[in-house]
């Protein structure tokens, strides 16, 4: 029976604890929850290592993570999820400012056929500088995105870093940046991974192209993509923003190959932009943005540019979002 408080391992503000080679099964809450030994002493664990391990069909995260220093998650599957909030494989989400998300890696880990997000971070204004790192992890087949950002601070600082992994076949966006989902102090990288096939594979819903950016109350900050691959095959962009109208700014920097038969690289259909509010209006500004041929035949055209974004609200004042694109995307029709 679902129960947030029906456990299958529950870690409180433990030391040195290892779980190795078992199995957890149908539990009514978390499969393993590794958090503080209550919510009035702020007594975080330290040095957990969860190696060997299945979760199946937990009811409300497979893994839930409310405050450590020191996790080392290893071959480690994650499956069907359900049944209560948050529904995701992996919820990592500090109890208060006072908690830590510190030296959290995954490493040759599988998460799958949640009834939600399947990796899900939200910090909601730790204090403490944050360090989290996925290696070689595979999220795909979930109900909702693959990776989910959210409630993180203007001012937490540390970084997020996502390497040598893929993303890919859920019924929303594969890697999704939901309002105050980036910041100034963190160093948050996307590296060597592919997203997709078959992100947000409906191409309708709140989340419905393989990258999403939705702001509602003006981020800023910076995501650094090396070598992302992006794998789709309906006609769309790749990417879409849907920016604040508060004068902020996200900055994207990196490389993107794109592998998609049915769309044509331009700067209009490999990002889109829109406003949020109404009675918003907005003006795209594309003349940074050029096409040239990344191949000597120059059969494959790629962007590079920026866009400006501008807004005006119900007083008329007009206000001006930037979306810095210093992104190189190549487009290979052939695969």
């Amino acid at each position: 029976e679902p129960s947030p408080y029906r456990m299958g391992i529950n870690i409180l503000g433990s030391r040195n604890i290892t779980l190795e080679g078992i199995r957890v099964t149908n539990t009514g809450g978390d499969g393993i929850y590794v958090g503080p030994a209550d919510s009035h002493t702020f007594a975080d664990s330290y040095a957990i290592t969860v190696r060997d391990v299945t979760v199946l069909n937990a009811s409300r995260c497979g893994l839930g993570i409310t405050g450590v220093v020191g996790l080392l998650v290893q071959n480690v599957i994650v499956s069907g999820t359900h049944g209560a909030s948050p529904e995701s494989a992996v919820d990592i989400e500090p109890g208060s400012k006072y908690h830590h998300a510190e030296g959290i890696v995954f490493d040759n880990v599988t998460l799958q056929k949640s009834a939600s997000h399947n990796f899900a971070i939200s910090l909601h204004g730790v204090e403490s500088p944050v360090s989290i790192t996925l290696n070689n992890t595979r999220i795909f087949d979930g109900r909702r995105g693959g990776l989910f950002f959210v409630y993180i601070a203007e001012t937490q600082a540390g970084f997020i870093r996502v390497y040598n992994s893929s993303v890919g076949k859920h019924q929303e966006g594969c890697v999704v940046f939901e309002h105050k989902a980036v910041a100034p102090k963190l160093d948050l990288r996307i590296e060597k991974t592919q997203v997709g096939p078959d992100c947000a594979f409906r191409g309708h819903g709140m989340y419905d192209k393989p990258i999403f950016f939705n702001a509602p109350h003006g981020d800023t900050g910076h995501v650094d993509f090396s070598d992302v691959s992006i794998v789709d095959h309906l006609p769309r962009g790749f990417l879409e923003s849907k920016c604040s109208s508060h004068g902020k700014t996200i900055e994207l920097r990196g490389n993107f190959s794109l592998r998609n038969p049915k769309v044509l690289c331009t700067p209009s259909c490999c990002a889109e932009f829109k406003p949020t509010g109404a009675n918003n209006s907005i003006s795209v500004d594309c003349a940074n943005a050029s096409l040239h041929p990344l191949k000597s035949d120059d059969t494959t055209p790629s962007w590079l540019g920026h866009v400006v974004v501008n807004y005006m609200n119900r007083s008329r004042k007009t206000y001006t979002d930037k979306l810095r694109m210093s992104v190189l995307t190549e487009f290979d029709p052939d695969n």
